[in-house]
């Protein structure tokens, strides 16, 4: 069955690709970034200076791949090229799952300064800068035992 639904979503049909990036956009907004992600590649091949079209592909890798660092250079792209505020949010994860913990904040912390309501809300931006707070201070905790036991 998962099969089938599989073979169905890789041969849907779209008039153009205006329709296609309405869908693609569709399945980002709706957070279904495993179904987004080849979509988002092939436009992001179509236009590798797209900000846009960075900071998708680059959430989607985020939330897709195993490998955490490699949607660090997609997010950060699409950061120091001012796309859309949730961009910090998801480059803030980024480093918060790296344990990036210092350039965590700073993302956060943009992404409040900047970011709607909404997705302040959504994202629980105030819970992931309270994680990233505690994991700094636990890794500078664990580097000054470390240092005391040498």
């Amino acid at each position: 069955m998962v099969f089938l639904s599989l073979i169905g979503f890789s041969q849907k049909e779209f008039k153009s690709d205006e329709d296609k990036l309405k869908y693609a956009n569709k399945l980002f907004n709706d957070e279904k970034y495993l179904e987004a992600e080849p979509m988002m590649l092939q436009f992001l091949s179509l236009d590798q200076m797209s900000p846009e079209m960075n900071f998708k592909y680059g959430t989607c890798k985020l939330f897709n791949s195993s490998d955490k660092e490699e949607c660090l250079k997609y997010l950060k792209f699409a950061a120091e090229r001012n796309a859309e505020p949730r961009v910090h949010f998801f480059l803030g994860k980024a480093y918060h799952l790296n344990y990036q913990f210092s350039e965590a904040l700073k993302e956060y912390q943009k992404f409040k300064a900047l970011g709607s309501e909404e997705f302040k809300k959504q994202y629980e931006v105030d819970l992931h800068i309270k994680q990233c707070t505690s994991g700094k201070k636990l890794i500078d905790l664990k580097s000054s035992f470390s240092s005391y036991l040498l």
